[in-house]
């Protein structure tokens, strides 16, 4: 359980930071959070994240969503991109503030194209499942489908602009055309997106800035680590 003053960044992501949220949505939360500096003098280390349900979120602890963001993570690139959040401190606004620090053209591009490939490997897997009499499995083939596309949609912008988009440009062709489209046309949209993205120019650095993220990190640690540390929202 993390203490409510612990809690850095916590925003709504997936389909309702996509656009592409109904009436049947959950609104899933994702964030960050830090541990009191002093519970990591230990052997036995409290974990590094953490996940509930109801309602459904998943936060990581300040170390580890640096090191996730270096490797751009689509997840974690996500939040610190977000239009509004529920939650955001001091630190937190100063994690947002060094976002573009996490980025690098390699890394972009090993990552979203890594995770679009395992997302649409996937999706195929189950659509052949459904084809082979495993019933069920619809909405989730689809809801692939739409993320492999998508990924592929923001990986496009980044490596272009710089910024992650995290709502899709057009709603209506995932909510509506995407998933009548032939299976031939799908697999010619992935391959034309997937070879768009390995060989598009970028204005991105080449690398991610880690001694950006090395400095946040050592002052939230010292910041945690002050007993008389303010836990508002507005704080620490």
């Amino acid at each position: 359980m993390i203490a409510p003053e612990n809690v850095l960044l916590l925003g709504a992501v997936g389909s309702t930071a996509h656009g592409l949220s109904s009436t049947e949505s959950d609104r899933d939360l994702s964030g960050v959070f830090a541990h009191p500096t002093d519970a990591l003098f230990t052997f036995d280390r409290p974990n590094d994240s953490v996940v509930t349900h109801d309602p459904d979120s998943a936060l990581h602890e300040i170390e580890k969503f640096l090191r996730l963001a270096l490797t751009s993570n689509p997840a974690a690139l996500e939040v610190l991109w977000l239009d509004e959040y529920d939650v955001v401190t001091d630190s937190g606004r100063e994690l947002i503030a060094i976002r573009e620090s996490f980025l690098g053209t390699d890394t972009v591009r090993d990552a979203y194209l890594g995770y679009a490939k395992a997302q649409w490997k996937r999706a195929c897997s189950r659509k052949s499942s459904i084809e082979h009499g495993n019933v069920g499995l619809d909405r989730r083939v689809h809801k692939g489908i739409r993320h492999t596309i998508r990924l592929l949609e923001q990986a496009q912008a980044l490596l272009s602009t710089g910024r992650v988009a995290v709502a899709v440009a057009d709603p209506h062709f995932y909510l509506n055309d995407l998933p009548v489209l032939s299976d031939d046309r799908l697999h010619e949209l992935v391959r034309e997106r997937l070879e768009t993205v390995a060989s598009m120019p970028s204005v991105l650095p080449d690398a991610p800035d880690r001694g950006a993220a090395e400095r946040l990190l050592r002052g939230i640690r010292y910041r945690f680590l002050q007993s008389d540390a303010p836990g508002t929202a507005g704080g620490r």
